[in-house]
């Protein structure tokens, strides 16, 4: 004969089970648009990174980067301390800290000679990953000019490059 006290760990056993398979769809990563594809021209440089300022509520000044690869894949992120940032691609703690996270790494692709569109991954609230996107008007090899953001992030109305070597590897376990 079953006991109650069976009985009760068993519904606690199923309602922890129901919850957890409910939980699992909302922390996962959302899917990009597009394919990765390899970037081979000449449209705007790729030796640095690109970079734009803007002064938050308390007056402080935040860093926006993008930094692209040849093999389609980008990283976005933010900073408010550019010496720091670029220490720790130098050192390597940069590539250490973002190779293991999916949070910011994403891919674009250059539509035309005029347009690069950006998709990459940011954090939910409560879990996983979602698609956040921006178009970008290429004015020249080294200037990107905001067409379209996300209402998520924040984006500049402009990004210029920075040259830098090194940059941290483009290696990530989430792009193939």
């Amino acid at each position: 004969m079953v006991n109650t006290k069976t009985i009760h760990r068993l519904f606690s056993f199923i309602i922890f089970l129901w919850s957890f398979s409910s939980c699992k769809d909302k922390c996962r990563v959302d899917e990009f648009s597009f394919k990765r594809e390899n970037f081979n021209s000449n449209l705007f440089k790729l030796s640095g990174y690109y970079l734009g300022a803007d002064l938050n509520s308390q007056g402080d000044t935040g860093y926006h980067y993008k930094i692209f690869y040849r093999n389609g894949v980008c990283i976005n992120l933010g900073t408010t301390n550019i010496q720091k940032l670029e220490q720790s691609f130098a050192d390597g703690s940069f590539a250490n800290s973002r190779q293991y996270n999916e949070n910011s790494w994403g891919i674009y692709s250059v539509i035309g000679d005029t347009v690069i569109k950006i998709e990459y991954w940011f954090p939910k609230y409560t879990c996983g990953y979602r698609v956040l996107n921006s178009s970008w008007k290429i004015s020249n090899d080294s200037t990107f000019v905001l067409l379209s953001g996300n209402n998520v992030v924040k984006d500049l109305e402009s990004l210029h490059f920075k040259p830098f070597s090194p940059r941290p590897d483009r290696t990530n376990n989430f792009i193939p």
